[in-house]
């Protein structure tokens, strides 16, 4: 996926790293919408019905990866395939 393509209002799924992001996930969902965009991160809001939001890097985000939900199932089939070698 190209990042140039993300724009206001895109859907991504959030994937935790990390302790923490399992929490911030367990808590609130991993469906967020994108709110802002700046040249190396971008901003979702959670659509849990709360005012949660994060800032997550394009690049070797510390607690987070991330997967357009348009690419969503390529993403789950990919891991399928490398799992099964």
């Amino acid at each position: 996926m190209s990042l140039r393509n993300m724009e206001i209002d895109d859907v991504v799924v959030i994937i935790p790293k990390t302790k923490h992001a399992k929490n911030r996930v367990h808590e609130h969902g991993d469906i967020c919408d994108v709110v802002h965009i700046k040249e190396s991160m971008f901003c979702v809001k959670h659509r849990d019905g709360t005012n949660w939001w994060r800032w997550i890097d394009f690049t070797n985000d510390e607690h987070f990866e991330f997967v357009m939900k348009k690419d969503w199932h390529e993403h789950i089939n990919e891991q399928c395939r490398t799992s099964n070698k």
